[in-house]
C-alpha cells in the first residue's frame, strides 16, 4: 500500500508540474507604414531657402548668397530671401522653396508662387470691387435719406414760416 501512495504520489507530482509548464503563448503582428517624401534633384543656379539663408546650387553643392543675383529673366533672387520677378511682385522665400533656373519661384510641392500671388492678387481685386459698389450703394441710401429728411425739415420750416407770418 505504501508503493501504492508513493506511486499515486509521484504520478501527481508530475500531472501537476505538467500542467505547470503549459503556457500561453500569444502572437502580435505589428505593421508600421513608413512614408517616404522625394525631393527633386536640384540643378546648377537654382536658388533655394534653407535654414533661414538663400543658397544656390553650384557644382552640386549649396553655396550661401550673401549678395542680390540677377538671373536671366529680369528676377532678382535678395540674400534675406525677398524675390522680386520682372513684373515688379515681390514674395518672401519660405524654408524649402525654391526659384529655377527661369525664375519661377516653386514651394516644396512643385506649386508656382508667382501665379498663387497672382491669383490671390486678383480675387483681392475684385472682392475689394465688390465692397467698394456695396459701400458706394449704401452710401447713396444714406443720402437718399438725408436728403428726404433735409426737405422735410425745409417744408416744415417754410410752413411755420408761413403761419407766423400770416
Amino acid at each position: 500500500m505504501k508503493k501504492l501512495l508513493v506511486v499515486a504520489m509521484v504520478a501527481m507530482s508530475l500531472v501537476a508540474c505538467n500542467e505547470a509548464e503549459k503556457t500561453e503563448t500569444t502572437k502580435t503582428t505589428t505593421t508600421t507604414e513608413t512614408e517616404v517624401v522625394t525631393e527633386n534633384a536640384a540643378v546648377d543656379g537654382e536658388y533655394m531657402m534653407r535654414d533661414g539663408k538663400v543658397v544656390v546650387m553650384k557644382g552640386g553643392e549649396w553655396i550661401v548668397i550673401t549678395e542680390p543675383v540677377t538671373l536671366s529673366n529680369g528676377t532678382v533672387v535678395m540674400a534675406n530671401g525677398e524675390v522680386k520677378n520682372a513684373d515688379g511682385v515681390t514674395v518672401t522665400l519660405g524654408n524649402g522653396q525654391k526659384i529655377n533656373n527661369n525664375g519661377v519661384v516653386v514651394t516644396a510641392n512643385g506649386d508656382n508662387v508667382f501665379e498663387d500671388v497672382g491669383d490671390g492678387v486678383r480675387k483681392g481685386v475684385n472682392e475689394a470691387g465688390d465692397a467698394i459698389k456695396t459701400g458706394a450703394q449704401k452710401t447713396g441710401e444714406a443720402v437718399k435719406k438725408g436728403v428726404n429728411k433735409a426737405g422735410e425739415g425745409i417744408k416744415k420750416a417754410g410752413q411755420e414760416i408761413k403761419e407766423v407770418v400770416q
